[in-house]
């Protein structure tokens, strides 16, 4: 009875943390979960690459499949137990970091749904320490990508850049940069469906088309996945994790999707630093202008703030498959975690 009550307690709290966020994101603009944005005509068919979740759902906490015992980067194919999984709560689940922030800067919300959900391997916020971690969603290429990549080299930063299928046929030599300058590539999906509405059987078929092209292709057995849109369900986050993916998710973002549509860079890069909490996940997307301006800027801000940008690894990943470090040598094993910092200078 205890643990139940448990459970009610803290979904209830999720469920008031999450419509407030909603109601103040409304009030300020800051809805981190884009509406379905239009890319530019002059990519060849692109997919969309945002778009807002399904509809409200109350989270639960019932016990996740179990996660694949297969080591990360080294899967060529994937599995899963549709059995285990469809018997999980299919009812999208509408989320948000929100505006609203605890005693110590970071997202009520994503504290809370960290709380909820991290059991099925989710990150929504990192650790409460000094640490932020960039990642750029890629649904389409748009001429600034480059840059991007120019910036984080000048500063011996590494990210996550998530992919999908059409960025994947479309970029090939961009996405050769990012392998080859130590960057983790994640998987965003093919063709950009909604996970929380598919079928588990959909949702499969479309992560493992992606999965297996990147392993063909660089070897790479991918383990960091994205929600297109945002939207989830228990049922596809079990899904997600039964393949041996973390889901990663966000706890800053700002409307940067829309290239026609561009905050100016001095409050986009203002907001951005404003936002920094400790575990900040930024979520960014590279089709327009403003985030190839502030980038470098926003890197030295942080480091003045004394944030280290850290590099996110799959939940429970040993260290010794670990994604290697290539800023310095590491005389002892780290402990097992799945958030590492990379050297601030």
């Amino acid at each position: 009875m205890k643990r139940k009550a448990l459970a009610l307690g803290l979904a209830a709290a999720l469920m008031t943390a999450l419509l407030a966020g909603c109601m103040d994101n409304t009030q300020q603009n800051q809805n981190p979960v884009p509406p379905a944005s239009q890319p530019n005509t002059s990519a060849a068919n692109p997919p969309a690459v945002s778009g807002a979740p399904g509809t409200e759902s109350t989270p639960t906490t019932s016990s996740a499949p179990a996660q694949s015992s297969m080591p990360p980067n080294s899967r060529a194919t994937l599995s899963t137990d549709f059995s285990e999984v469809g018997a999980l709560d299919r009812a999208p689940i509408t989320w948000g970091p929100g505006v609203r922030r605890n005693a110590a800067g970071r997202s009520e919300a994503c504290d809370l749904l960290q709380a909820a959900y991290g059991h099925y391997d989710a990150l929504f916020i990192g650790p409460d320490e000094k640490t932020v971690y960039l990642t750029f969603d890629q649904g389409y290429e748009n001429g600034y990508t480059e840059a991007i990549l120019d910036i984080l080299k000048e500063k011996g930063v590494r990210a996550v850049f998530f992919l999908t299928g059409h960025y994947l046929n479309s970029a090939p030599d961009l996405v050769q940069r990012m392998v080859d300058e130590g960057h983790i590539i994640g998987n965003h999906s093919y063709d950009h469906p909604n996970y929380a509405t598919a079928s588990a059987e959909d949702a499969f078929e479309d992560l493992s088309k992606l999965h297996e092209a990147v392993y063909n292709k660089w070897g790479i057995g991918m383990d960091l996945f994205r929600f297109p849109e945002g939207a989830f369900s228990e049922q596809s986050l079990g899904l997600i994790q039964s393949t041996g993916y973390t889901s990663v998710f966000w706890s800053y973002a700002y409307n940067d999707w829309n290239p026609d549509s561009q905050m100016e860079p001095a409050l986009a890069l203002q907001k951005a630093l404003d936002g920094a909490h400790n575990g900040c996940i930024y979520l960014f997307h590279t089709v327009g202008r403003t985030n190839s301006l502030i980038l470098g800027d926003l890197i030295d801000g942080l480091r003045e703030q004394g944030y280290q940008l850290a590099l996110i690894e799959p939940m429970g990943t040993p260290p010794a498959e670990q994604h290697t470090d290539p800023f310095e040598e590491r005389s002892e094993p780290e402990e097992n975690i799945f958030l590492r910092p990379w050297p601030s200078n």
